[in-house]
């Protein structure tokens, strides 16, 4: 492989790692940003819930379980629509605290108070939509990705063929010198240590 070519495709490596360092680097901090935001605004979210389902089940006989649950059932048809799900369990192991999380939901447990302390709210918000947001952004990083690897290409290799041209018409010219030409000279005008060089040289088949 040409010299040039080694330069080029080095160049165009190192950008393009470089790019896909950062690329990665702020999807990450831009999700971190997405999750963050959503998970305070879905505690909100929760604590609203509870009080007023808390509210409603104030009035509600201790013995009525069936209402409790069609309370929290009539809430839950309702928050579909926003990616929550709501459920009332009776599983002592809950605490009012949230209880797990990963990268598709955040859930929430939260006990009511006495006499209603056996039913445990249940509150899970899909993040679908900040999942489509990462997704569709990691697309258009592709994207980006390789608009940038094209247009570093084509600059890169119009910097090398104006820095190597030089050393390429410098080696074309020794040919012809080395041939018995000594009346040949090499013309290069770069107006830089190139230049220099084919200006000894020339000084020196003088």
């Amino acid at each position: 492989m040409k010299l040039k070519y080694k330069i080029i495709l080095s160049a165009i490596v190192c950008f393009l790692l470089s790019l896909d360092v950062s690329v990665i680097y702020f999807t990450k901090k831009t999700e971190r940003f997405l999750y963050n935001n959503e998970l305070k605004y879905a505690e909100q979210e929760k604590d609203f819930i509870y009080k007023s389902i808390s509210d409603l089940i104030n009035d509600t006989p201790n013995d009525n379980n069936k209402n409790i649950n069609a309370i929290i059932s009539t809430y839950n048809l309702f928050y579909k629509q926003y990616d929550v799900y709501l459920k009332c369990t009776y599983d002592s192991d809950f605490t009012n605290n949230k209880f797990g999380e990963d990268s598709k939901s955040i859930t929430f447990a939260e006990r009511f108070n006495v006499p209603f302390d056996n039913y445990i709210l249940i509150y899970n918000k899909k993040l679908s939509k900040i999942n489509e947001i990462i997704n569709e952004q990691k697309k258009a990083f592709i994207v980006v990705n390789f608009l940038f690897g094209f247009l570093a290409a084509i600059f890169i290799s119009v910097m090398m063929n104006r820095i190597l041209q030089p050393l390429s018409d410098i080696n074309e010219s020794i040919k012809i010198i080395q041939d018995g030409n000594f009346n040949h000279r090499i013309n290069i005008s770069s107006k830089d240590e190139l230049q220099d060089l084919a200006t000894e040289y020339n000084n020196m088949a003088n």
